[in-house]
């Protein structure tokens, strides 16, 4: 026990592994054990979630709302090739919330695929996860 009755984290990752979890979050940094990509990745894909896509009136802005539907937050880096309107490279979606990405496609398409490195989710040292979310224009 650490000073004031906290766990060390180390302690949390042995009782995780003795329990047979899959994954534990501690603080807001996600680790599966043994690090693999495979793994990490439809625990990502059911997590973060395109809720909804459409431009923002006549303009080439992409109005992407994603909902974080874990109990964790993810911080993520755009690493597409289309730059974001209000938002710097990086942005946190915080646990069971909604985030609007306005993304700048220079023309109106209709999908994109928004490529977004996961900061705090570690796949192998030195590495982080990664997703790629298929946004399809909505079209009504």
């Amino acid at each position: 026990m650490a000073d004031g009755g906290a766990v060390w984290p180390n302690i949390r990752a042995e009782e995780a592994q003795r329990d047979g979890l899959d994954a534990i979050a501690m603080t807001d940094h996600l680790e599966y054990q043994p690090h693999r990509e495979e793994h990490v990745s439809p625990l990502l894909a059911a997590s973060i979630v395109v809720e909804s896509v459409s431009y923002i009136g006549h303009t080439s802005v992409l109005s992407v709302v994603i909902e974080n539907t874990s109990d964790a937050s993810f911080v993520v880096e755009n690493e597409g090739r289309y730059a974001l309107h209000r938002n710097s490279k990086l942005v946190t979606l915080a646990p069971h919330t909604k985030t609007t990405l306005d993304v700048k496609t220079l023309r109106r398409l209709d999908s994109i695929e928004l490529p977004l490195d996961v900061l705090n989710v570690v796949t192998a040292p030195g590495e982080h996860a990664t997703i790629t979310l298929p946004v399809v224009v909505d079209q009504d």
